[in-house]
């Protein structure tokens, strides 16, 4: 059963469990592209796991470049802390 505040573009993308979150799964290349950018903040869910992606950010400001997958998540109200281990 889809979300009801869900944006349209991330109802049928899978699901995955990350991190304890249930988040969609990035698969298609307008998915990656776009991520969450223009959504509201009540649009986005728990967050976008991006699978086999090496660089987050624009070229010349490119990070993570041993990553496998990349967990994004929306922007917090504050006090929150999301971090992994690898």
């Amino acid at each position: 059963m889809p979300e009801p505040l869900l944006a349209q573009r991330l109802r049928r993308l899978p699901v995955a469990t990350v991190l304890g979150r249930e988040v969609r799964v990035a698969l298609g290349p307008c998915a990656r592209f776009l991520g969450l950018a223009h959504l509201n903040r009540e649009e986005v869910g728990a967050g976008l796991l991006i699978p086999h992606c090496r660089e987050v950010g624009p070229r010349h400001l490119a990070f993570c470049a041993r990553a496998r997958a990349v967990l994004e998540v929306p922007a917090g109200e504050g006090g929150e802390n999301l971090a992994a281990t690898s």
